[in-house]
């Protein structure tokens, strides 16, 4: 009985407080961009030889992953969101061989992990909607 007790407040409360991101900076947009460097080596110490592509994914706080796109070829990627939330931006190398087909691929590097993020500054994406403007302006009378 203390042991299911002791899994249901965990679940409950423990990990509801890890799957908020916790980030040094938010960017209020609706449109983001995020940059990167490429992969200089393989595991192995090796110079890369084969083509790389980028797959690009998005967590929201609950920390469901989502892929948002899987053939990016640049170092850069715009995020446009249409839902309000909070997001944390992630990207993946994907190497393929010459005919274009998947060999591997690196683990994802996030916005929210100091160890991948310039200067160590994590960051996410914030998006909330608009409202329309005050109307209806008149002097007194």
């Amino acid at each position: 009985m203390k042991i299911l007790l002791t899994v249901l407040l965990t679940v409950l409360f423990v990990l509801p407080v890890t799957a908020t991101a916790e980030v040094d900076v938010w960017k209020f947009a609706n449109q983001a961009t995020m940059f990167w460097n490429a992969p200089e080596k393989m595991s192995n110490g090796e110079p890369i030889t084969d083509a790389i592509e980028y797959v690009v994914y998005i967590k929201d706080v609950n920390g469901i992953v989502t892929e948002v796109d899987d053939s990016v070829v640049e170092m850069a990627y715009t995020f446009t969101f249409l839902i309000e939330g909070d997001f944390i931006p992630g990207v993946a190398a994907m190497r393929k061989d010459i005919n274009g087909l998947e060999i591997s691929r690196s683990f994802i590097s996030w916005g929210d992990d100091p160890e991948v993020t310039e200067n160590g500054q994590t960051f996410g994406i914030r998006y909330r909607y608009t409202f329309n403007m005050p109307s209806n302006l008149r002097p007194s009378e």
